[in-house]
């Protein structure tokens, strides 16, 4: 069985037939996209747009674990609903500052935290893992770093029946 075919298992027929004739991806049309990724990595005001849309997610995340509204967020900040629903729905006319992201954040029992990387740096999160950023020193080693610190973080295995547990350990103390 072919990786194609493998990857076709479980796809309802129709939507296989589509794919079928959907035409394999050229290198040049690879290439075209690996180019035009890097613009975008390369431009000041796309990032800005992304770290905005991402903040605005991660509160409007916040509000919804809250079960707030954006009227009861914007009468604790002092501001319009008119004001927060612009500066939610990303409004392009509201260029918000690190101060009113700060504010925001505060307000949801959230705080903000800005990392400048080098280029080949990226920053992951796993709160599975870490309470705090960390900065991986290249892309391709994400995925080993990760799989690094679920190991190191790996639950001890269950004590035996009858068995006396185990005292914790915390750093720091004999």
């Amino acid at each position: 069985m072919n990786t194609k075919t493998r990857a076709m298992e479980g796809i309802p027929a129709e939507l296989q037939e589509y794919l079928g004739n959907v035409p394999e991806v050229s290198d040049a049309d690879r290439e075209s996209l690996r180019r035009a990724i890097q613009d975008l990595d390369n431009d000041p005001r796309f990032l800005a747009d992304v770290q905005k849309g991402l903040f605005v997610e991660q509160m409007l995340g916040a509000l919804d674990e809250r079960g707030e509204s954006q009227s009861d967020l914007a009468k604790r900040l002092g501001k319009s609903r008119q004001y927060l629903s612009k500066l939610l729905n990303e409004d392009k006319r509201v260029n918000f500052t690190i101060e009113t992201m700060c504010e925001v954040a505060h307000h949801l029992g959230r705080r903000l935290e800005i990392l400048v990387l080098r280029p080949h740096e990226v920053a992951t999160v796993a709160p599975c893992l870490t309470s705090s950023w960390e900065v991986v020193p290249h892309r391709e080693d994400i995925v080993r770093h990760v799989e690094e610190k679920r190991a190191q973080s790996a639950p001890e295995p269950a004590p035996r029946a009858g068995a006396a547990p185990a005292e914790p350990v915390h750093p720091g103390q004999p």
